[in-house]
């Protein structure tokens, strides 16, 4: 995982010393979160939230974390009202605050988190959009399945849509993650948590036969290891190659805009609830530590609802 750090000349306008300091509290706040396996976007969201506050730091003369009161918190967040900036954005800056200083708290450095008291913004919630169950038939039938590549793409694109993968534990899959007897497959979710999941049977038929040749082709001599998505020059397969893949898949389909491979996760959350399947069950699939996550996806076929409602209303 590449790091994501603060670099020192952030924040120019304090001493050498108080720069370097503030940056190495920083810098290890964001280190922690690493370790607890939190994804390169959230690292970079906390990192761009933890500059911001760096910088209303140095414009007001605090030198130390230590010297900050829920006061100059509240003025921080009436800075970044000023901005115009949006709740959510506020919300992301004040949220990297204060998960800084609970942190700090945790270790002894602080008494008590000034920003416990801080009001956050109501974020808003906004109803993601979900392809259908037609435009993910598209854009699996893209690839062409007469080349090893077409192979590893439709068993790519059909284990993404079959598992409910997130897009970092699907490149990490390996070989030896695979059970295709039992029709699972081993994931390392966030926070290095494990979880086994079931694959689809197109998922199975497509890996297998995926396996059976394809792989072996891509993967080269001089470089074997167990990973279990290979790319064209027998490396394993990195998450830019992948969204290159949808986004080239999604043109050729002519969906506009194109398939993420985190939309092919909503998507398999959502046709599987339409479907009547237990929410729990999808809970445990998606690696997610509560129901309420699932909110995302109820929503949507809440929404679902409504709309046949009023097709089907006597005089619509």
């Amino acid at each position: 995982m590449t790091t994501i750090r603060i670099s020192e000349s952030a924040t120019n306008g304090q001493s050498d010393t108080d720069r370097r300091r503030l940056i190495a509290v920083l810098n290890a706040f964001l280190g922690a979160l690493e370790t607890r396996g939190q994804s390169p976007a959230t690292l970079r969201t906390r990192r761009d939230g933890l500059r911001r506050f760096s910088e209303f730091m140095e414009r007001h003369g605090i030198e130390r974390l230590q010297e900050l009161t829920s006061g100059s918190l509240l003025s921080y967040a009436h800075e970044l009202r000023a901005r115009e900036l949006s709740d959510n954005t506020i919300s992301c800056y004040l949220r990297s605050t204060r998960q800084l200083l609970a942190w700090l708290v945790s270790r002894g450095e602080l008494f008590e988190n000034p920003a416990a008291g801080v009001p956050m913004p109501r974020r808003d919630k906004v109803v993601l959009r979900v392809p259908s169950r037609e435009q993910v038939l598209r854009l699996l039938q893209q690839p062409d399945t007469e080349t090893p590549l077409g192979i590893r793409n439709r068993a790519l694109l059909e284990f993404f849509y079959g598992s409910g993968a997130r897009l970092a534990e699907a490149v990490g899959v390996n070989v030896r993650d695979l059970d295709l007897v039992a029709g699972t497959v081993r994931i390392r979710g966030k926070g290095a948590r494990e979880r086994i999941i079931p694959l689809s049977r197109p998922a199975r038929q497509w890996i297998d036969r995926y396996l059976s040749g394809a792989r072996s082709e891509l993967l080269s001599l001089f470089s074997p290891h167990d990973a279990l998505w290979i790319s064209y020059r027998g490396n394993r397969l990195g998450r830019e190659a992948v969204d290159c893949l949808l986004r080239k898949c999604s043109v050729s389909a002519g969906i506009i805009p194109g398939i993420a491979p985190h939309a092919l996760r909503r998507a398999m959350a959502t046709h599987m609830l339409q479907n009547g399947a237990n929410p729990v069950v999808i809970q445990q699939i998606l690696g997610h530590s509560s129901l309420c996550h699932l909110s995302q996806y109820l929503q949507l076929t809440i929404t679902d609802l409504h709309a046949m409602h009023r097709k089907s209303l006597p005089g619509a």
